[in-house]
């Protein structure tokens, strides 16, 4: 509603990928909500930077990061 100039129900909110969540951190939250082997991946300092949509749907959140993935040469270091 909100991207079409009208009057949503409510705020929108956004957490994607900015939210600054650690991935032990990250995997606490999965557990608390029942969540086993969350899919999720981190950045070169360890926060997650795509999150288990599972988790998501567990909080009200409109907004969700897109990622075009790697190359398929990519090598983390």
């Amino acid at each position: 509603m909100a991207c079409a100039f009208k009057e949503p129900d409510r705020v929108p909110t956004d957490c994607s990928s900015h939210c600054g969540m650690m991935n032990r951190e990250f995997e606490k939250l999965s557990r608390h909500f029942g969540i086993n082997n969350p899919k999720y991946d981190t950045n070169l300092v360890g926060m997650v930077d795509v999150f288990d949509e599972r988790v998501w749907q567990k909080f009200p959140i409109d907004v969700r990061t897109i990622w075009m993935g790697k190359p398929d040469n990519f090598k983390k270091t």
